[in-house]
């Protein structure tokens, strides 16, 4: 069997991950053109996809969890099997917390749902530390003074990349 090659990732994405892979940074602003197709290796061919898709299947693929949250949705997870190990996570949690979220879903408001990824992301058993969420829109949910604050640290982190990739917020 041949193994193919993934395509060479271009501009944004490129710096992405290379920020994404030396752990210096924890918080990435996408921006831009984020509803454009993006080109992927698949199977024998060149597919186009939109951003979630390349993200879990070229960047992300790697990830134990690989978490999506918007206003809309709510949380979404980037496989089945990815939404089943978190419920499984989330049973022991309602048995600590008396929540029923494993029955239920997880909470569609982020107020209420943030600290519930803490507790995950926290976790001991390595599992919170190979996950990533991803958060469609974030300045729906960030209060007006705390989006501007992430903007101006962003803009001197490095400023803006092509499409895409407008800074990485280093680890603190």
């Amino acid at each position: 069997m041949i193994e193919i090659t993934p395509l060479p990732l271009q501009g944004w994405a490129k710096e992405l991950a290379r920020r994404w892979n030396s752990e210096a940074y924890s918080v990435f602003l996408l921006s831009g053109n984020i509803f454009d197709i993006f080109a992927l290796q698949d199977g024998g061919g060149i597919t186009y996809v939109p951003l979630k898709p390349f993200l879990c299947r070229r960047l992300f693929r790697d990830r134990k969890l690989l978490m999506f949250y918007d206003i809309g949705d709510g949380l979404t997870f980037g496989s089945q099997s990815m939404q089943q190990k978190f419920n499984e996570w989330l049973q022991n949690y309602d048995l600590v917390e008396g929540t029923a979220y494993a029955a239920k879903g997880a909470p569609r408001e982020f107020s209420k749902l943030a600290p519930v990824l803490r507790r995950f992301f926290l976790q001991d058993d390595g599992e919170g530390a190979n996950a990533t969420l991803i958060i469609d829109f974030p300045e729906k949910i960030i209060r007006r003074g705390g989006c501007r604050q992430h903007q101006r640290r962003a803009h001197r982190a490095g400023g803006p990349a092509e499409v895409g990739l407008l800074a990485g917020i280093p680890t603190a």
